[in-house]
């Protein structure tokens, strides 16, 4: 059981999570950038790890009727919170311990980058042109397709494990540390 890094987080408790590992998507164009498969993926592995061992927050507007029937279809009602839209996404990177972003399309998406730098390994597709820094297993997973909810529920999986996602989480740090705006 992997124990979460940021479990002091006044918004953990917040948002009803505090041991867990918790999943953070944000984004606004939720269908391009693969929520729906991200809700999917959840489910899955609810199912093979059970309940209780990792949560999935998505940040950046209400739930689709969509959304809410994948949410009710996995039973994923204490697993996937949608907060709604942020001014301060730092207090998410900080909150959370993963990013997820299963884009079908994004030219070098900022997330993933400010994600980084606040020490989240990200899991993000080959599709967005971000995965170029990430270091696929190193600092974070490189999905082949957004819509594999299976490989997206494994890679997950993989950073429940408490020493691999402190391990990621330092190398997703230094990774974001090579990429600052003065230097770009």
């Amino acid at each position: 059981f992997a124990l979460a890094k940021n479990t002091e987080s006044s918004l953990r408790k917040e948002l009803g999570f505090q041991r867990e590992v918790l999943f953070l998507f944000m984004a606004y164009d939720f269908k391009k950038k693969g929520v729906g498969y991200l809700v999917e993926a959840a489910g899955k592995l609810k199912e093979r790890v059970g309940e209780g061992r990792f949560g999935v927050v998505v940040v950046g507007r209400p739930p689709s009727p969509d959304l809410n029937r994948l949410v009710d279809r996995f039973a994923l009602h204490q697993t996937v919170v949608f907060p709604g839209p942020t001014k301060a996404p730092e207090t998410f990177y900080q909150a959370c311990d993963v990013f997820v972003l299963p884009t079908f399309y994004d030219a070098c998406s900022l997330v993933v980058f400010e994600a980084m730098a606040a020490g989240l390994p990200a899991i993000t597709t080959r599709n967005n042109g971000a995965a170029g820094i990430i270091h696929d297993g190193l600092d974070g997973l490189i999905l082949k397709d957004p819509r594999d909810v299976e490989e997206m529920a494994e890679a997950m999986e993989r950073f429940l494990n408490a020493e691999l996602l402190a391990a990621a989480g330092d190398a997703a740090r230094r990774t974001a540390a090579r990429y600052t705006l003065e230097r770009n």
